[in-house]
């Protein structure tokens, strides 16, 4: 009788190992999806609610006084906690946690930002004013202080970019589904946290191809850039474990896009539209490939102390 070699018998008790391994994968991502997918189609739902709602309530957009403002503002702040609350009641009690656990665990009752985000932030603006000179010069309308000027005439839809939208996106992305997708596939896989989120964010501005504000050039540069930027700021939530930084992260794109002329059709071969896009292609790139090793070792750390 031939006996094995004892290297054959460890490879054969491997495969069912790994087989397993992989069903359980498989099965983590069907559940995975099946939730997010299902957490954006809540969202969605609550978007249209909301938005007739707000159409029937404010039927003008134009020529509001300030007590018209100011009340789209107070409807906004408060559809957006209400939604807050009701996605967070409904992970929690799927998750099997109290309410509050949630918030706490993206690290919302204390604000926690790192140095890279100083850093961040103070090169966007300088950037942005180099871009804004160099259209300035070209005699270019496409990003201008003027289209921010024209911008914060309206403050109730400035609020809304800078506050809401930065709120709610980034709680249900990279706050709700981070966590849901955390919790199928482990910590320690950084790549399928931050992946789904984002390509599932990139998807929602898919939506603005319906509205009259954007040509069809700009949303497509939307959903590329917030594919990439989607990506950095899942990173950053997991080095630092604080959403306040991607919320905030969130709020200053959204300031610096109030300087572009969204009704414009984009030239993507014109040098003033280029250069600056590669740019921005370049630094994201650069701080996610920085980044992911980061969020990897943290992850690792925190599964060998736990």
């Amino acid at each position: 009788m031939v006996r094995r070699p004892a290297s054959a018998e460890l490879v054969d008790s491997a495969e069912p190992a790994l087989t397993d391994q992989r069903e359980r994968l498989k099965y983590g991502l069907s559940l995975t999806m099946g939730e997010a997918l299902t957490t954006l189609l809540e969202y969605l739902v609550f978007l249209t609610m909301e938005g007739s709602i707000y159409r029937a309530a404010f039927p003008s957009t134009t020529d509001l006084n300030l007590l018209q403002h100011l009340a789209r503002i107070i409807y906004r702040s408060l559809s957006t906690l209400l939604f807050i609350y009701w996605i967070s009641f409904r992970h929690s009690s799927t998750f099997g946690l109290d309410v509050g656990v949630i918030p706490e665990r993206l690290g919302m009752f204390q604000m926690r930002l790192s140095p890279l985000f100083f850093k961040f932030v103070a090169f966007q603006f300088v950037s942005n004013a180099v871009v804004v000179f160099i259209h300035y010069v070209n005699d270019s309308s496409l990003i201008t202080v003027g289209n921010l000027i024209e911008s914060l005439r309206n403050p109730s839809t400035m609020f809304d970019m800078l506050v809401i939208a930065s709120i709610r996106e980034e709680f249900l992305f990279r706050g709700i589904m981070s966590l849901g997708v955390a919790r199928r596939y482990g910590r320690i896989q950084s790549e399928a946290i931050a992946v789904i989120p984002s390509l599932l964010f990139a998807s929602v501005h898919l939506l603005n191809f319906q509205s009259s504000r954007y040509t069809p050039s700009y949303v497509c540069m939307q959903i590329t850039l917030s594919l990439l930027i989607g990506l950095v700021y899942a990173i950053r939530l997991r080095v630092t474990g604080c959403l306040w930084e991607t919320i905030l992260l969130h709020a200053t794109n959204n300031f610096l896009a109030s300087f572009v002329r969204t009704q414009d059709k984009l030239d993507l071969t014109a040098p003033i539209i280029m250069i600056p896009l590669m740019h921005t292609f370049i630094v994201y790139g650069l701080i996610l490939r920085n980044g992911w090793p980061a969020a990897s070792s943290d992850d690792e750390t925190a599964i060998k102390q736990e």
